[in-house]
């Protein structure tokens, strides 16, 4: 072999080696932006979010056994694939497993391009592209009614007028905050925009559930705010104090037992007391006392309230019960023989509860009324006629006496229940009777 022969052999050689050396630092060099959304020991992939008009929740999972430096996600409104370099939230985790990240701020009606994204020490790997939808939606509860032990009536209203889809819509609910689907009970109630409503069932006695309406626009769930709801007792109804009551069912109608005792309307909202006479008499809200202003009473006479706090909108007697009508107590007269017969068999038997002589009281009915009197109206004095006559409030205004309510009463000397009326002021004990 000749010297330029040698040469070539050589030159050809070295070519050969710089190439491979370029192919090898090619093969070595990691991606800093790699999708698909694998690459052998970290995968990411985001879910179905939650959307409102300014905001979108991401579920994200991250799985495989990567040293994860940052995790998160990304986004934007015009870039298909966005990448951190556009818009990014991290999340504070640095594992696998599952997170969800709240994107904020943003404008209603607008379709977003979202991946999520992990960061090891090496590269950026991301999930694929979900597009989400902000909306231009109002959706609310307007009510919940007919609430027993074990279900209650929701309405709710959904206003949109977007050009995207409204699939399923209805409620969830539980015994947390801001209930979820499909993590929680739920009823789906068909589908569009408009007015739905739902009875809920299968709920536990004395709860307290969050109630959320929900629907899909476009494949992305919006909710409403929670709303909350408190199941009664059929049996043993209970106030927002906490005091429980006996009942009966006497005819079509179940009534409580004992009298009001509760020291708050049925929101927790507290009732004011210990005024004086003269701030008694003049008061324009609501208030109680203690019958004979003594609070040992409690217990066997219940509170007396004024009319204030009985037809205060935010409910007096516990949820699924009401003061009754004068109309209601005419159906429980009624039903034991008309008002000249009805107070004895409506009177507590004996003299613990009330003066002699109690005429004629039998009980019959389990009422079980008491002798608990009532706070003046006009001077504002406690204890008149404690012992001698039980004061009962209806809803109802008195005929010929306009500004005063009608009042039912039992006495100690008659087997009738009398009918009277008295002014807004008086303080006079509540027997709640069921919705």
């Amino acid at each position: 072999m000749n010297s330029k022969d040698l040469y070539k052999m050589k030159n050809s050689k070295s070519i050969v080696l710089a190439l491979m050396l370029i192919a090898g630092f090619f093969a070595c060099k990691k991606s800093e932006d790699t999708n698909p959304s694998s690459n052998g020991t970290v995968t990411v992939t985001i879910g179905q979010a939650t959307i409102s008009e300014t905001s979108i929740t991401v579920p994200v999972v991250v799985s495989g056994n990567a040293t994860i430096v940052q995790r998160g996600v990304c986004w934007d409104s015009i870039q298909t694939t966005p990448t951190i370099s556009n818009h990014k939230k991290a999340d504070p985790g640095t594992t696998a497993g599952s997170f969800s990240v709240l994107i904020d701020q943003l404008t209603p009606s607008t379709t977003y391009y979202v991946r999520g994204y992990v960061t090891t020490s090496s590269q950026t790997v991301y999930s694929p592209v979900r597009l989400y939808t902000t909306v231009t939606a109002q959706l609310t509860i307007g009510g919940i009614n007919n609430i027993t032990d074990t279900s209650a009536s929701i309405n709710a209203s959904l206003i949109y007028s977007g050009a995207l889809q409204v699939g399923a819509r209805g409620f969830c609910w539980g015994t947390q905050a801001s209930p979820t689907i499909p993590s929680v009970n739920c009823d789906t109630i068909g589908s569009g925009a408009g007015l739905f409503s739902a009875t809920i069932k299968g709920l536990q006695s004395f709860t307290k559930y969050y109630v959320r309406a929900y629907a899909i626009i476009d494949n992305n769930v919006i909710y409403s705010a929670d709303s909350i709801l408190t199941t009664t007792n059929l049996i043993y109804p209970r106030d927002v104090d906490g005091n429980v009551y006996n009942t009966v069912q006497i005819g079509t109608q179940v009534w409580m037992k004992q009298n009001l005792k509760t020291t708050k309307l049925r929101d927790g909202t507290s009732i004011p007391t210990n005024f004086t006479d003269a701030a008694w008499i003049a008061l324009p809200q609501t208030a109680y006392s203690e019958v004979n202003n003594d609070v040992a009473n409690t217990v066997p006479y219940g509170k007396l309230y004024n009319w204030y706090a009985v037809s205060d909108p935010a409910g007096l007697c516990p949820v699924g019960w009401h003061v009754p009508s004068d109309a209601e107590y005419i159906t429980l007269t009624d039903f034991l023989g008309g008002d000249t017969i009805a107070g004895g068999k409506m009177k507590e038997v004996g003299l613990t509860h009330w003066s002699s002589p109690n005429t004629d009281a039998t009980n019959s009915s389990e009422f079980t009324g008491v002798g608990s009197g009532r706070r003046s109206s006009d001077d504002g004095m406690y204890a008149i006629y404690f012992g001698n006559i039980g004061y009962l409030w209806t809803t109802s205004a008195y005929p010929s006496a306009p500004g005063e309510i009608t009042v039912r009463y039992l006495d100690n000397g008659l087997k009738e229940l009398g009918t009277y009326s008295w002014g807004k002021s008086a303080g006079i004990a509540v027997r709640c009777v069921r919705d």
